[in-house]
């Protein structure tokens, strides 16, 4: 159990160490009218497009609220039917529904000053939808606001009119009005710190509901099941408690209130988890299937039964092994084709720098599947002859 968790926590450092395919990009500031103009085709005005595009109106309202600055993010708002000294509670709040229920990308937006046309709804945008109160869908939208000198897009009427009740539905809300400032700041992966603290108790409580669950099934399986089905159970008790223990925080994860990515990143390891889970499982099935096998009469019979199990078991749990790290590795964001390359070529280096060992494995299950003599026997070979001792997977001893 020490190993697995060894091996995890290695991972998870590996993950933090990469760039994450959710990180947020930093959000480009949308340049003021007296601001130089960036060249046309650089890589800036690529970004940032038009000043007055839906792209960096958005990308100025997810600066301005990460920087604690919610009035001048109150400028994206239209507060057209609500009291304007409301207008930085209701960006931060918007800040917060955004967030957990549709996050925006700017890069995915329009750089257009007129928004995108081929919708036929030009000067209004539809970032997405959020689920109301009612259970409806309802759309956040964006409008193109006219001024002297120029223009920029703000969040609709309409949608202004939905953020407290969006807000109210929110899980943990009274959190980010209590907590303080430090432990509200980002962490890695999109996590506030607060967060990745919370982690901690939640595991280990996790872990506890996992023991005492499995505890109690392995007294009901001592009782009611046989000697034999009642250890293949306390060999299963490892995954099960895993299994358990991800599926119990998985469902505690609405209460740390994550970020859209920070779920995400939190259900990546999850699902890692249970396969881990599952190819422990596995692993522990080779086990009691060759405990079972090997107290069959067709074991007891049969010579080269042991030496066959004992080469089986290893093949199979090499093959467990192989499927766990590639399939953990790809969950985790990792090119599954990459892995597969560099295990190919793994491979072949490997077969061809034990090339005798891998020909006496084919003969022992050769000699295994068609017995041409047996423990005792007196053979004779290429001018060698004696009693069969015993058959091995690599070779035959005799006595002379």
């Amino acid at each position: 159990m020490l190993r697995l968790w060894y091996v995890c926590s290695v991972l998870l450092a590996l993950t933090l160490s990469t760039q994450s395919t959710f990180a947020a990009p930093e959000a480009p500031t949308a340049p003021s009218s007296q601001a130089p103009a960036d060249k046309p085709g650089s890589d800036a005005a690529e970004d940032k497009g038009a000043p007055d595009s839906p792209r960096a109106s958005v990308a100025e309202f997810r600066r301005l609220t990460r920087t604690g600055d919610y009035e001048g993010a109150a400028r994206y708002l239209d507060l057209s039917q609500v009291d304007s000294a409301e207008g930085p509670t209701l960006a931060r709040h918007l800040k917060e529904v955004l967030n957990r229920r549709l996050w925006l990308e700017p890069s995915k937006l329009s750089p257009e000053s007129r928004g995108n046309t081929t919708d036929n709804q030009a000067d209004k945008e539809e970032l997405g939808t959020i689920r109301g109160a009612s259970g409806k869908l309802e759309p956040v939208l964006l409008v193109r606001k006219t001024y002297r000198p120029g223009s920029h897009w703000v969040f609709s009427a309409s949608t202004v009119a939905q953020i407290e009740g969006w807000y109210e539905h929110l899980e943990n809300t009274w959190l980010i009005e209590h907590l303080p400032k430090p432990l509200l700041k980002m962490g890695p992966k999109l996590l506030r710190w607060w967060q990745w603290i919370a982690l901690v108790p939640l595991l280990v409580g996790a872990w506890v509901v996992s023991y005492v669950v499995t505890r109690v099934g392995r007294i009901f399986a001592t009782r009611a099941l046989s000697e034999q089905h009642g250890s293949a159970a306390h060999k299963l008790h490892g995954p099960v408690t895993l299994a358990i223990t991800v599926g119990v925080t998985y469902a505690a994860l609405p209460w740390l209130a994550l970020y859209q990515p920070a779920h995400e990143f939190v259900s990546r390891w999850c699902s890692a988890f249970l396969l881990v889970a599952l190819f422990w499982a596995l692993w522990r099935g080779v086990e009691l299937s060759r405990h079972t096998v090997s107290s069959s009469r067709w074991a007891q019979e049969s010579v080269s039964a042991k030496s066959l199990l004992s080469l089986g078991t290893r093949l199979a749990k090499f093959a467990v092994g192989a499927a766990a790290f590639v399939m953990v590795l790809s969950q985790l964001g990792y090119q599954a084709t990459t892995i597969l390359t560099g295990l190919g070529i793994g491979g072949v280096a490997l077969a061809l720098a034990a090339q005798k060992t891998v020909e006496n494995l084919f003969g022992a299950f050769s000699l295994a599947v068609d017995q041409p003599f047996r423990e005792g026997d007196y053979i004779k070979v290429d001018g060698i002859e004696g009693i069969v001792e015993a058959v091995p997977v690599s070779a035959a001893p005799t006595a002379p």
